[in-house]
């Protein structure tokens, strides 16, 4: 398969629901790595703006 046919990842697909959210949420919470947390925050309401994330 070449490259340019790969479908791009999009992470924001992986945590759709509030269980996965909360899930994904406390994974990264335990590690404790401040970035981490960002990042993960950033994921989710990123997902949610774009409307790909039930409420």
């Amino acid at each position: 398969m070449k490259i340019g046919k790969l479908k791009k990842f999009d992470a924001t697909e992986h945590v759709r629901t509030p269980e996965a959210r909360a899930e994904y949420l406390s994974i990264v919470l335990a590690d404790g790595d401040p970035a981490e947390v960002r990042d993960a925050l950033n994921l989710v309401s990123t997902g949610h703006e774009r409307g790909r994330l039930p409420t």
